[in-house]
């Protein structure tokens, strides 16, 4: 389970529709009073890949002008199209957060977590976090196959690679194709358009060439895209990139660490700071079941406003039950409770399992203090049980947080919580408790058929000590899925403050409203139009507020993805009604844009203006952000932002980063970023980093489970070396040099199966020795273990299992070839074979097993001569209809003669349902 604070989030169900975003309420990360994160809707609707628009309001409630810093967690491929820019809000001040994020092409179907948050750059304590759920559908009318592509390859090789792609839909598609490629090795891809009628297919070849300084054992790999009909197709190769000797194991087993060395400059001085920053993790034993991770780092212990200048020292220990952590930390006990401190402390994790393997049980306990030199100190010691009967589908939890902050009273705030999730309904509750106050939390999720619904309820007494204090909140959302192309929403939420009626602050009361239509267009559906009507009403309920308006507005949205750009455009146009301050007509808008050709580069835009909408000023903000990555070892990214408002204020932003992998594992990175801020007091903040990471392993012991396998490989009946063969020793290569020689330096002491490559020997069959194609290898510990290899001809047999269709013609009797009768159809890939010994010497020679590939081919090479019987073991394989017309082949195998050999799939013979009375019917007249 991670280690992050949010690894006791609450679980939430999804339902496919679409693509949908759920927000969660979560509590602010630390100091609640100060900072606060409201999203503007419950969910946020949109459909397949594309931009989604997420809205948050900020407010400070710290007291004092700060600058605040964005971040947001985003899922593996995912892209944020909006520039995280730095931005400063007055005291007292909300302001509203557009944030895009790209939903790629390869999103799989399921819930994917989405966490925003804030902090303000001089106090990292002062920050708040929401977490948002997108649910991802998708769906697929074509299929992109791999049919082949070489095993191996060397420095210096050329290599073509062979995909099919089928047309399973029921109408013509016009496909259009490419690869991305992140080592830069494919050349050219072939055909790169292709039209196909339904039931059609087309073999796509991509060829490429491998550099010739291959220093190491590697993976190529690349993948091919193919795009039609609205959909997106993807099939990944992988091909080994042999080095010629293995690097091995080493002799001593170490903990893989890398040590960072940096120098950065910060502030209107420029002056510079040392850093060094040390990380190791690996496993203590040889079984890996003892492991450990640290990381170093020496830095200013607080009050900087980058967060990568401040020293960090944590440590971390874990076996298969119990997890430690020590140093700095983030300690979080409960939803309710809150996170309690950022700072430095302890926390032990334990998981046992139970009879079945399961880890039902995880119980925490943690104890931290602020860092040094934080204005306001804190301390928390808690702990935190949770339980999951998986057969009730049911989860309980408690904890208990003993909190104390700097000039307040000591807190104790205990917890509980109990979830079920069931096929239709999720339901989950919690409820805490303090000295003198509670809090307590509902959410409910539902779906029916095309029809989906939540409901959460947050609630927190005024004097209450944990996260959502003082405040009252509660969101609403249905979803129906009409067709498969329209969808509507609706969603409300209702937030009340200060439920104890201070007079000397604002006691704000936030209703909201939206209703949204959507629909899908065009013969590839990438285009998404939405329409919708929304509502917000704000209210200070003292005698004499400072807020009262209400704010009615029409929304239009458009969305279009052609080829590798996605963009949306946002018009909202409506009235603001303030009984305080000016009221009158407003408008918003918003355009986004993201383009990503391929893996190797992408860029994004983002433009909005608020024109009196939502206040009664009006903003705009820009920018551009861009990803070029060079080759497999450098990339390039960075983005520039600006934002003003009608006050005059205005804020600039711009940040770059280069990155530089270099030999054996060496890394350098280059950082800078501006910040200028143009406001009643102007800012400016300068900042730049050089870094350069180098490879440092911590020695534990020598190891005594090594060993090292060597010898020369030469031909038999000459003896002349066997040069530039390639070695397979279970999924370890090597190559011969021009002498025959090998080498395996240390590597695993155990019995090994040993043969040679081939797919590299130019279609000769070779046995090592007279045990056939593979040779169980022993290797012993701690010593050079020589083996000779001496390469004789073998016997080998290849073919194809394949499927015939019937030759309408020659079946008509327009030709008299028997053979035309039956016409080759498509490969049968993964069909299990068998080559079982028969005759005199059966029993010294063993059997042999392999998978069809893709194109339904297969090989058995390096086999001793002699008699042997072929036989297909999957017959109950064959698609409907089809039959095999033979299932053992009897071979009479001779070195230095490859046999061919066609097993046919042909049709079955059907019979002509009878429909009608048993005995016929009777014809008369």
């Amino acid at each position: 389970m991670s280690k992050s604070r949010w690894k006791a989030k609450a679980r939430q169900a999804s339902w496919a529709l679409g693509v949908s975003v759920s927000v969660l309420v979560a509590c602010p990360a630390f100091a609640a009073d100060e900072v606060a994160i409201t999203p503007s809707n419950r969910v946020f609707q949109t459909q397949g890949r594309g931009i989604v628009t997420l809205r948050f309001d900020v407010e400070n409630r710290s007291g004092q002008t700060r600058d605040f810093i964005e971040q947001i967690s985003l899922p593996a491929g995912w892209d944020l199209v909006s520039n995280l820019a730095p931005f400063p809000l007055a005291a007292n001040a909300r302001e509203t957060r557009l944030i895009h994020v790209s939903v790629p092409r390869s999103a799989t179907a399921g819930s994917f977590p989405v966490r925003y948050s804030v902090n303000a750059r001089d106090n990292g304590s002062i920050n708040g976090t929401e977490t948002v759920n997108v649910s991802v559908d998708t769906v697929s009318s074509s299929e992109l196959v791999m049919i082949a592509t070489p095993p191996s390859l060397l420095g210096g090789n050329d290599y073509e690679a062979t995909f099919q792609l089928r047309n399973t839909g029921n109408r013509a598609i016009t496909y259009r194709l490419r690869v991305d490629d992140e080592d830069g090795y494919v050349k050219t891809v072939t055909p790169t358009t292709v039209t196909l009628q339904p039931g059609e297919s087309s073999d796509i070849q991509v060829k490429g060439i491998i550099p010739p300084d291959i220093t190491e054992t590697t993976t190529h790999k690349f993948t091919l895209i193919a795009k039609g009909g609205g959909k997106v197709l993807e099939q990944d190769a992988s091909i080994a990139l042999i080095s010629r000797t293995p690097k091995g194991l080493g002799k001593y087993h170490t903990l893989s660490g890398n040590l960072r060395l940096s120098y950065s400059g910060a502030g209107k001085s420029g002056g510079g700071q040392w850093q060094a920053e040390y990380q190791a993790q690996g496993a203590l034993d040889k079984d890996g079941e003892h492991n450990v991770a640290v990381r170093l780092r020496n830095g200013q212990s607080s009050n900087t406003s980058h967060n990568d200048l401040q020293s960090e020292y944590q440590g971390r220990y874990w076996n298969d039950e119990w997890e430690v952590d020590a140093g700095h930390e983030s300690f979080y006990a409960g939803r309710l409770s809150g996170n309690s401190v950022s700072g430095i402390g302890a926390e032990v994790t334990y998981h046992p399992k139970d009879k079945k393997g399961n880890k039902p049980l995880e119980a925490r306990v943690f104890s931290g203090k602020s860092r040094p030199g934080i204005d306001t100190q804190e301390k928390a010691t808690g702990a935190a049980v949770n339980y999951r009967f998986d057969e009730l589908r049911t989860e309980i939890g408690a904890s208990v947080l003993n909190h104390e902050k700097q000039g307040k009273p000591k807190q104790t705030i205990t917890s509980a919580n109990i979830g079920w999730t069931g096929s239709n309904l999720s339901v989950r509750a919690e409820t805490a408790k303090d000295d003198d106050a509670s809090a307590k939390a509902v959410d409910v999720t539902a779906n029916w058929e095309n029809i989906g619904a939540n409901l959460n309820h947050v609630q927190g007494d005024t004097k209450f000590d944990g996260a959502n204090a003082d405040s009252k909140q509660t969101y609403g959302g249905i979803t129906w899925r009409i067709d498969d192309d329209t969808s509507a929403n609706l969603t409300a939420n209702k937030t009340r403050d200060n439920l104890a009626n201070d007079a000397s602050r604002e006691i704000r009361d936030s209703r909201s409203q939206e209703v949204k239509l959507t629909r899908k267009f065009g013969e590839e559906r990438n285009i998404e139009i939405s329409a919708g009507y929304r509502t917000r009403k704000e209210q200070d309920l003292r005698p004499t507020p400072t807020v009262n308006n209400t704010v009615k507005s029409a929304v239009l949205e458009y969305r279009h993805t052609v080829d590798e750009l996605d963009w949306t455009a946002q018009w909202e146009q409506g009235k603001r009604d303030d009984k305080i301050k000016s009221s009158g007509a407003g408008s918003r808008q918003q355009l986004a844009l993201n383009w990503r050709p391929d893996k190797q580069k992408s860029a994004g835009i983002t433009w909005s203006r608020n024109n009196s909408l939502d206040s009664n000023t009006q903003s705009t903000a820009y920018g551009i952000n861009g990803r070029y990555r060079i080759n497999r070892k450098q990339d390039i990214d960075g983005y520039w932002q600006r934002s003003s408002s009608q006050d005059g204020t205005k804020s600039d932003s711009l940040s770059m980063s280069y990155r530089h992998e270099l030999k054996n594992r060496h890394q350098l990175q280059l950082n800078t970023s501006h910040t200028r801020t143009n406001a009643a007091t102007s800012t400016k903040d300068n900042y730049w980093r050089v870094e350069y990471v180098m490879p440092l392993d911590i020695p534990l012991r020598k190891r005594n489970d090594v060993g090292t396998l060597g010898g020369f490989a030469f031909y038999a009946d000459t003896d002349e070396p066997a040069k530039d063969m390639v070695l397979n020793l279970d999924g370890q290569y090597a190559v011969t040099d021009a002498e025959g020689k090998y080498f395996y330096p240390d590597i695993l002491a155990k019995d090994y199966q040993l043969q040679v490559d081939p797919s590299r020997t130019d279609g000769v069959s070779y046995m090592l020795g007279e045990e056939g194609g593979v040779r169980t290898v022993k290797v012993d510990p701690g010593k050079l273990n020589r083996l000779d290899l001496p390469l004789q001809p073998g016997a080998s047999v290849n073919g194809y299992v394949r499927t015939y269709a019937v030759n309408k013609a020659a079946a008509a009797g327009k030709t008299g070839d028997v053979n035309t009768g039956l016409q080759v159809g498509d490969g049968l890939g993964g069909i299990l074979l068998e080559l079982q010994p028969l005759g005199d010497g059966a029993e010294n020679r063993q059997a042999y097993k392999r998978l069809t590939d893709g194109d339904g081919s297969f090989s058995f090479l390096g086999i001793p001569p002699g008699q042997y019987q072929l036989v297909v073991v999957d017959t109950d394989k064959m698609p409907k209809h089809i039959r095999l017309e033979q299932t053992q082949f009897q071979l009479d195998l001779m070195a230095g003669e490859p046999q061919e050999i066609d097993i046919r799939a042909v049709p079955t013979e059907q019979t002509i349902q009878k429909v009608g009375p048993a005995g016929g019917l009777s014809v008369s007249g």
